[in-house]
């Protein structure tokens, strides 16, 4: 096994004292084992040092990029890409690993709350298995609204724009999500300025919240407005 605090100490003493040579090269292998061990963070950080150290050090910081791009692909889960065929296949290799190496995981037993009406919520949610409920409340009532599958996705209204849950998603039974932040999408404007457009244009086909509530008789326009604090 790898002694990264080691390896890393030793990096560190090197960009003090000043010995760019050998703190670039340190900084390199540190990259591409991390990369290796599947320590993706901790190698996008030496990568980042190399262009501190050096942003000339094209070859270094190119075959570092080229070598943690490889080890995200393959250590996708073809499972979970399997279920949204359509949202991946419109994505580049490198989109395709940020977000799926974006979402975490959350397991939820049955008859729990994942998001609340009347709250802000700026999660994503990608069903991998289980049932989940979407309702809606008025006036000390409870209106079913929708069962959410294994891949569908949930929570697209309040994701893309700033406003709060018009409804409450209740599990049905032992339920795993994936879940992407808010704040991880808004990460990627740079180095994946297209990689939003897509995601938010896949997700339009789940964003049914206005319809059901219509259905319902319980159009948004007739709701009391949650202000944003």
């Amino acid at each position: 096994m790898v002694d990264f605090a080691r390896l890393e100490e030793e990096a560190n003493l090197l960009v003090a004292s000043g010995e760019k040579a050998k703190a670039i090269k340190a900084a390199y292998e540190l990259a591409l084992a991390s990369a290796r061990a599947k320590d993706f963070a901790r190698a996008e950080r030496w990568r980042q040092k190399l262009y501190q150290l050096d942003p000339m050090a094209l070859t270094e910081i190119v075959n570092a990029g080229e070598v943690i791009e490889a080890e995200k692909a393959g250590g996708l889960d073809q499972s979970y890409l399997d279920l949204w065929p359509k949202l991946f296949h419109a994505l580049t290799g490198e989109e395709t690993n940020a977000l799926y190496y974006a979402l975490q995981e959350k397991v939820f037993e049955a008859d729990q709350v994942v998001f609340e009406q009347g709250k802000r919520h700026a999660r994503l949610y990608f069903v991998v298995t289980g049932q989940l409920k979407l309702i809606h409340a008025k006036e000390n009532r409870e209106y079913f609204l929708q069962t959410i599958n294994k891949s569908e996705i949930v929570g697209v209204d309040t994701f893309f724009t700033i406003s709060t849950c018009t409804t409450s998603l209740v599990t049905l039974s032992r339920v795993k999500l994936l879940c992407l932040e808010r704040e991880t999408m808004d990460g990627w404007q740079e180095q994946f300025p297209g990689l939003e457009r897509k995601l938010h244009d896949f997700c339009m086909d789940f964003n049914n919240i206005p319809d059901l509530l219509k259905r319902k008789g319980l159009d948004r326009r007739t709701q009391t407005r949650y202000p944003v604090e």
